[in-house]
């Protein structure tokens, strides 16, 4: 039997296996066809690759040649180790969680087949040209080696990425630095909002990475004066070589570099750059340089409709009318640049207030004069009055520790410092068993009762102020009464509303967190108007 299989006398079973393969995979890719835009797709995909990896080889090096002529080009031997693909490929749809992105081998594999085909034409020309006599006159020798060649090209191809991706600091720290750079770039265009510090980041990046000079951001009118956006200086025109046929594609030539970044109404902002040195830039550099431009006309951009778009919200006159999403970005802006802000304040300004009362500490502590170590305590007292100061600023700018200690406590601690400020008496009740998970309402709710202390303080001549806030089985409710003037509802109407602080600050965040605001003025016991308000909203506790 094992003669009978090995000398294939029998074509037409040989014969029957190549047409089994081909319905097989004619099965399967009109299945995956029918599934292509469905959840199995991933799974088809690797059942379609096992099965053909698998089947192929003894379909195409051996059935086949020996069915047509006689011969095989490879053992069919060799080929059954193929044959461990199809338990591999059962297991891997078994097991797995994540799907192999096959879509991105097979697109690579167009490109490696044809860098293969080419290298393996050059080394078989080669062959038959310096070694005829082995080769010559055997189709199949000829075409095991090139199957051979271009198998072990493919399979290099291959590795080489995996091997590039896995040592690329070691083998191409360069553009590393170049990816490092981008990232460093856009973190630091987060926090920025002016084209001062654009332009002095992209002279800062462009003339560190590159052998450039004299880069500089300009903004030309449309009077065609140029003016630097780094010092805000006039540039010679004509010195910067800045010509109308400057476009959005970066354009180099051997004495430097120039690209339109943005134009409107107003003028257009170009970026130019000088060579130090005549050389032309390597890919891993261009590539870098196009993105950085791209990003950087990105940036420019969106801080130009940013600003389009703050002005003409500026000129709205009625915030109702302004879209729910505007509103909660404004105010989600604004508690981001207090945290911005009072970050700062306590990083710069406190940090130095406080090294300088221990010089005054140091030089206190050397000083043998009575009248000049009083002098220097009364300077310490006054910095540390001032620290003190600051850090209620920077509490009353962002309150970082409501998350932590939780509403409640948060605000009974702003009441003590209100009580501290304030001539009116404050009465505060929080339902001892009041709990608020979305931290979006807590620090809305903290800036309302927050604004709503404020304006008793400023304006409402009040001699006692009651806060309530309570919650019962499908809403939170605050309430606020206190027995001063009072307000008068049409002005609240004639105020400017676009604001994040005051009554429209107040009314604002109410809407973006879904509660209900009611305001009245009473008339109290003296004569006086009152102020009574009452804010409701539903909780959504989820599932």
């Amino acid at each position: 039997m094992i003669n009978r299989v090995i000398a294939a006398d029998y074509p037409l079973e040989l014969f029957f296996v190549p047409v089994v393969f081909i319905i097989l995979m004619i099965s399967v890719f009109r299945l995956y066809y029918q599934t292509k835009n469905s959840e199995v797709k991933k799974s088809l995909q690797v059942l379609f690759t096992g099965i053909f990896l698998a089947l192929m080889p003894f379909v195409t090096l051996y059935a086949l040649p020996i069915v047509i002529f006689k011969d095989s080009i490879m053992p069919w031997e060799w080929t059954t180790p193929f044959l461990v693909f199809l338990p591999i490929t059962t297991g891997y749809l078994v097991l797995t969680y994540k799907m192999i992105d096959l879509s991105f081998i097979i697109n690579r594999l167009h490109y490696y087949c044809l860098m293969s085909l080419m290298i393996m034409s050059v080394i078989l020309t080669g062959t038959l040209a310096f070694d005829p006599g082995k080769l010559s006159g055997n189709i199949f020798r000829i075409t095991r080696l090139a199957l051979f060649v271009f198998t072990v090209i493919l399979l290099f191809l291959y590795i080489k990425d995996y091997v590039e991706y896995r040592f690329r600091k070691i083998m191409f720290p360069k553009r590393q630095d170049f990816q490092m750079s981008l990232n460093r770039f856009l973190q630091w265009m987060k926090s920025e909002h002016k084209l001062a510090n654009l332009a002095f980041i992209l002279k800062r990046e462009i003339e560190n990475f590159l052998p450039a000079k004299e880069v500089t951001l300009v903004k030309v009118d449309q009077n065609g004066k140029a003016i630097s956006l780094l010092d805000n200086t006039k540039v010679n025109v004509t010195h910067h070589s800045m010509t109308n046929e400057c476009t959005e594609r970066l354009q180099m030539d051997v004495h430097g570099f120039k690209i339109n970044l943005y134009h409107d109404k107003s003028g257009t902002i170009f970026l130019y750059g000088r060579w130090k040195m005549r050389r032309k830039l390597n890919p891993d550099e261009k590539i870098w340089l196009e993105t950085l431009l791209n990003y950087a006309q990105v940036v420019i951009e969106n801080q130009d409709k940013a600003e389009d778009l703050i002005a003409l919200l500026s000129l709205e006159k009625d915030r109702d009318l302004l879209p729910h999403t505007v509103k909660k970005a404004i105010f989600n802006i604004s508690e981001r640049e207090r945290k911005q802000l009072s970050r700062d304040l306590h990083d710069t300004i406190i940090q130095e207030l406080l090294a300088l009362a221990r010089d005054v500490d140091i030089k206190r502590a050397g000083c043998a004069d009575p009248f000049v170590i009083d002098m220097l305590s009364e300077i310490r007292e006054g910095i540390l009055n001032n620290i003190k100061t600051l850090r209620e600023i920077i509490h009353h700018l962002h309150p970082e520790f409501i998350h932590k200690m939780g509403l409640p406590l948060a605000l009974n601690q702003l009441c003590l410092q209100v009580q501290k400020q304030s001539s009116f008496a404050l009465h505060m009740h929080i339902d001892q068993h009041f709990t608020i998970f979305d931290r979006e309402l807590e620090i809305n709710m903290y800036r309302i009762v927050q604004e709503l202390l404020n304006n008793a303080i400023k304006h409402s001549q009040a001699e006692h102020v009651s806060l309530i806030l309570a919650e019962e089985s499908t809403r939170y409710i605050l309430l606020y009464d206190d027995d001063g003037i009072g307000i008068d509802k049409d002005v609240l109407k004639r105020q400017h509303h676009f604001s994040t602080m005051g009554w429209p600050g107040l009314n604002g965040r109410v809407a973006i967190t879904g509660g209900q605001l009611n305001i009245d003025s009473l008339k109290t016991g003296n004569g006086r108007k009152g102020l009574h308000i009452e804010i409701v909203w539903p909780i959504n506790r989820g599932l």
